[in-house]
């Protein structure tokens, strides 16, 4: 079930035109595809995992679309994923749950699970998703393939539907080569004024490239990982000669995470509903009563978003969250001055049974009395805890790598993570 939507028409009449005449020296002329359901490809409804977005019809292809297709590359079609992107477990789609190509009794990650799983499938060589705070990076731990999500802005936006405006961005996962793809759709962009005018690099020339970097392993991230997962990011970091950092936030970095995601969400998606956006207990219930075409899992976090708006947290739970998000910010910078990369796993776990990736990963210590994760544990929707590993560099605009480092003792993949400043996407590449 990772395909949502295979568009023969489509890659039939790509591939004449190819045929025709089109540049074969393209880089990735006949490369076929596959892209995430919340992207818009031209003539198509972006379901984006929802029955919310009914028989909408996109016009024109998103930008990534777009400039893939330029490249020669070729869309067979698009991909499942959670609700939105809002879930960790490939199971809160309105298609129904996306299965785990290396076991499937064991979840897949989400959301971009219909892409990761299309990949590990051997279907396609690569697939485009979204990550907003691990979205590409999990699903292509728990599928066994490398998953990039790229610095904030380095990649356009456009034609992405919208859950959080302020950490979405578009991924490439791939067993070829991320790097490549990278080169192709990153970029500025005159649709997407978050896209960053800056230069974009030879990716994958830069892999061979001499190089010396600088390298930390995160203190925090070992406590959090099991066995399998602290070895393998262990291994890593051994193997790269890193040293170790401390950043104590790293467990509040995922509470701001959702707590600013839920309440972006909240007024991106509450349209789908028709409820107004004001910031009180009013359009909290309204939500309730309103939002039949959402699945459970974005209802509540739309319910979650409206609570933590509301006049009660307005200066409260949400002020702490973006003060997290600036402490985040501001020490991985100083970090950075020290170090090239980051080496840490990408979840505390392997891929746990399906139907089981909701719970909490057994290793989800409580966290510290006065912590903004203290006080928003409770309201944090179920499988949270997975992502307290790749929430910080979305916080911080970073890129980030996920990359299959061995196997659990179960026999399931178990992915190292590896982070890099903002716009420092090659470094991450290489360090990979």
């Amino acid at each position: 079930n990772d395909f949502v939507r295979v568009d023969e028409a489509r890659a039939a009449a790509t591939s004449r035109r190819l045929d025709a005449g089109a540049r074969k020296d393209a880089p990735l002329f006949g490369v076929p595809f596959a892209a995430k359901a919340n992207l818009c490809v031209a003539g198509e409804t972006p379901t984006a995992g929802s029955a919310a977005v009914g028989g909408w019809v996109a016009r024109a292809d998103a930008t990534a679309v777009a400039r893939l297709a330029d490249a020669g590359a070729v869309l067979v079609g698009s991909t499942n994923c959670d609700e939105f992107g809002m879930g960790s477990t490939g199971e809160a789609s309105a298609h129904g749950a996306t299965l785990n190509p290396r076991d499937a009794a064991a979840s897949p990650g989400g959301s971009s699970s219909g892409s990761a799983a299309a990949v590990a499938a051997g279907s396609v060589p690569f697939a485009l998703g979204s990550d907003t705070g691990g979205s590409v990076r999990l699903p292509a731990s728990w599928c066994g393939v490398v998953g990039l999500k790229p610095s904030y802005g380095r990649v356009s936006r456009h034609g992405l539907l919208a859950y959080c405006s302020s950490t979405d961005c578009v991924g490439a996962t791939s067993v070829g080569d991320a790097a490549a793809v990278l080169r192709v759709i990153a970029g500025a962009d005159g649709l997407d004024a978050t896209c960053v005018d800056a230069p974009v690099e030879d990716y994958a020339g830069l892999l061979a490239a001499p190089s010396n970097f600088r390298v930390a392993a995160v203190a925090e991230a070992s406590d959090l990982a099991d066995a399998d997962a602290a070895a393998a990011a262990a291994a890593a970091a051994a193997a790269l000669g890193a040293d170790v950092v401390s950043l104590p936030w790293l467990r509040d970095a995922c509470a701001a995470y959702y707590v600013l995601s839920a309440s972006e969400a909240f007024g991106n998606l509450s349209r789908y509903a028709h409820v107004d956006r004001p910031r009180t207990a009013e359009a909290w219930r309204r939500v309730d009563h309103a939002s039949a075409p959402f699945g459970a899992e974005v209802l509540r976090r739309l319910r979650l978003g409206a609570h933590f708006l509301g006049d009660r947290h307005a200066d409260g739970l949400y002020g702490r969250a973006e003060a997290v998000r600036d402490a985040v910010r501001r020490d991985l910078a100083s970090v950075f001055r020290d170090y090239d990369a980051l080496v840490l796993p990408v979840a505390p776990t392997a891929a746990p049974a399906a139907g089981a990736a909701r719970g909490a990963p057994s290793r989800a210590p409580r966290p510290p009395a006065g912590s903004l994760l203290a006080a928003v544990e409770g309201d944090l929707p179920d499988g949270w805890a997975h992502d307290q590993l790749t929430c910080f560099a979305s916080l911080a605009g970073a890129p980030a790598l996920s990359l299959p480092f061995g196997a659990s003792r179960a026999g399931l993949p178990v992915g190292v993570q590896v982070v890099a400043r903002p716009l420092g996407d090659a470094t991450a590449l290489r360090v990979a």
